[in-house]
């Protein structure tokens, strides 16, 4: 076993009584790494879903629904719609109540392509008041949970001072901020910096800071310009570490490569019997090691290794010498 304390953090860093939500990232947090994750860490408060496109039906088939039913998961999850019809969240928030979820998530801050041409997620930020519009349907039709997870603007930051009063209208549960705007995509850094003046200014419930939290360090850098935040969401970061949650709970980082290597077979297998063909089994996998190689010294040639394997169990293989021999950098 492998346990090694990595830093010794200041106070105001310890994590104990701050909320952790693990981030939405479609092909990565669907259910088989969800229940993997929870059989195998702590640290995380809840979950919120990849996210459910709307679309114009008469009926919502529960088929649509598989990766939410049944409920019921170890780890509380919040289902994330995306789409810019009022009445489309409506129906939806609807049907996720009478399946007995108590809070659904709007996302405006997805930045790709394929999403924002029609005119969701992120392309959403520059037209303030189709949001308000919107928000004001929904809340007049809804008696379930509702927030919002943002990104700064869609072209520029500054964008983000006019969706200000628009976010302070609603009874949002929470509104995570991504500190990156749409057309960032995921390039270039998060800027929490960017932040600290409008913070104060923000009237929600809770807001939930999002946006290249990879380490303890990270999260204290945060914490340290905003001192009023608590709540953090977490994506990639925690998938490449997945006791990265612990870590920031008790203040300090230990990776044990017994229980890495024990998720990653369960992960491995879960995948698996979700995948249809082999083919995709193995493309999910590299997926994760695209990933989990960050925690590795040398994780960009590792990354390699895995990405060159054939067949799933050249790729378990390779995996089981990664996680017994390499060295991490995290620790």
């Amino acid at each position: 076993m492998l346990a090694a304390k990595c830093i010794d953090l200041p106070i105001f860093a310890r994590m104990k009584n701050n909320r952790i939500v693990m981030a939405p990232l479609r092909g990565f947090t669907e259910r088989p790494f969800r229940e993997a994750f929870a059989r195998c860490f702590s640290g995380v408060d809840a979950v919120v879903s990849p996210f459910i496109p709307l679309v114009p039906v008469d009926f919502v088939n529960p088929s649509r629904l598989a990766d939410l039913l049944p409920m019921g998961e170890a780890i509380p999850l919040i289902p994330q719609v995306i789409g810019n019809d009022p009445g489309q969240i409506i129906q939806m928030a609807g049907v996720l109540q009478a399946f007995g979820y108590r809070e659904i998530n709007w996302n405006i801050g997805c930045p790709m392509k394929k999403i924002t041409r029609k005119q969701r997620g992120s392309a959403l930020l520059h037209d303030p008041k189709r949001i308000d519009s919107i928000l004001e349907e929904v809340f007049q039709h809804i008696d379930i949970g509702f927030s919002v997870k943002t990104r700064l603007g869609f072209n520029e930051k500054d964008e983000f001072e006019e969706l200000i009063p628009v976010f302070n209208r609603f009874p949002l549960r929470s509104l995570t901020i991504h500190t990156r705007t749409g057309a960032q995509m995921y390039e270039g850094s998060a800027d929490p910096v960017f932040l600290i003046p409008y913070l104060p200014q923000l009237k929600v419930n809770e807001i939930i800071y999002n946006g290249d939290l990879f380490s303890i360090e990270a999260v204290e850098f945060v914490k340290k310009i905003m001192p009023g935040l608590s709540s953090w969401m977490i994506g990639r970061g925690l998938i490449a570490n997945p006791f990265l949650g612990e870590g920031l709970k008790a203040g300090e980082m230990r990776w044990n490569r017994p229980r890495f290597l024990h998720f990653h077979d369960i992960l491995f297998d879960a995948v698996g019997k979700a995948s249809t063909t082999h083919t995709i089994h193995l493309n999910r996998m590299k997926g994760y090691w695209t990933l989990f190689s960050k925690v590795y010294t040398y994780g960009e040639s590792l990354k390699d290794e895995i990405l060159h394997a054939r067949s799933a169990a050249v790729l378990m293989e390779k995996a089981h010498q990664i996680i017994n021999n390499e060295s991490v950098s995290c620790c």
